[in-house]
């Protein structure tokens, strides 16, 4: 009898941790460690994106400044991004997009989307939009460079990938994703050049593709062997934040001095099965009309 294999949940932090280094995946997601001093970009970031989600939920400007300044940490005293850097910049958004022909569906979205052999994608999304007679997933992201080039990487990219998968699967349909890009920089912000968006087409085959090619990723997370990607060290031109261990032989000292223990959530809070995690974002109607689906929206059988 042939043994079924265990359920495994993953997400894109994930997957993109092991593709980056496999060392990388194995201090975050398996040894379940963090710096102990967080870096100014990954908390302005975090702090952006939950700020511009509550101006989605039509709070008001100063709440929405407040929330910022009381929430951002900048425990390494980062001189470009300031709270009050951030609550200029949310100034200048909320007036540049107030009137933007955008209706959000569902803001924060969870999802989990059932893959053969008892695996689970996971993720959660800024948020899902209509646009134009589409539907979009919309992605937040802030940057300190921002050129015309910024949103080629989105053309082929596993994160804008797994959140249409899941955008198919919540809503069944999906155009694409809607990039809403913020740029952190030291001058006062520009409504023109610093806050862009774009759109990132997704198509069927592409997204069936992608899904193919992540099963085989996931199976090497599984069963692989852990080793070094030095060529990603210096990944962006910043050190990774593991470099000081690896350089340092993965001595427990380093460990103990510099690292604290923090488990990443992959489901991100959904710990029933895919399909009733699903279903618990809808109500009514919608309800009864997930109940009908029994397996994912987007299959592989047509990939050779």
């Amino acid at each position: 009898m042939t043994k079924i294999a265990d359920t495994f949940y993953f997400d894109y932090t994930m997957m993109s941790a092991f593709l980056r280094c496999r060392f990388y995946y194995y201090f975050r997601h398996i040894r379940h460690l963090v710096p102990k001093v967080t870096s100014a970009p990954l908390s302005f970031g975090s702090t952006w994106h939950s700020a511009t989600e509550l101006l989605t939920k039509k709070k008001s400007l100063a709440e929405v400044q407040k929330h910022f300044t009381t929430v951002y940490t900048n425990e390494t005293k980062d001189q470009i991004r300031t709270p009050e850097k951030g609550a200029l910049m949310l100034k200048v958004y909320e007036e540049k997009y107030r009137n933007a022909p955008i209706k959000f569906l569902y803001t924060e979205t969870p999802f989990a989307i059932h893959f053969p052999d008892n695996i689970i994608l996971c993720g959660r999304m800024d948020g899902i939009v209509e646009w134009r007679d589409g539907v979009y997933v919309f992605e937040r992201k802030t940057t300190s460079k921002l050129g015309i080039t910024f949103f080629e990487k989105f053309e082929l990219n596993y994160q804008i990938d797994c959140y249409c998968l899941g955008c198919m699967e919540l809503v069944g349909a999906c155009n694409g994703a809607i990039v809403d890009v913020a740029r952190v920089c030291k001058p006062a912000p520009n409504m023109n050049d610093d806050f862009v968006r774009d759109v990132v087409s997704r198509t069927k085959d592409e997204l069936v593709l992608a899904k193919k090619n992540m099963i085989e990723i996931v199976e090497d997370m599984r069963h692989g062997p852990i080793y070094q990607n030095k060529d990603a060290c210096m990944l962006y031109y910043q050190k990774c934040q593991y470099h000081d261990l690896c350089m340092g032989a993965c001595d427990e000292r380093i460990v103990r001095a510099s690292y604290e223990t923090s488990k990443w959530d992959c489901s991100h809070g959904l710990k029933e099965k895919a399909e009733d995690a699903q279903l618990n974002l809808f109500k009514g109607e919608e309800v009864e009309r997930k109940k009908t689906l029994s397996n994912s929206i987007i299959e592989i059988d047509t990939v050779k």
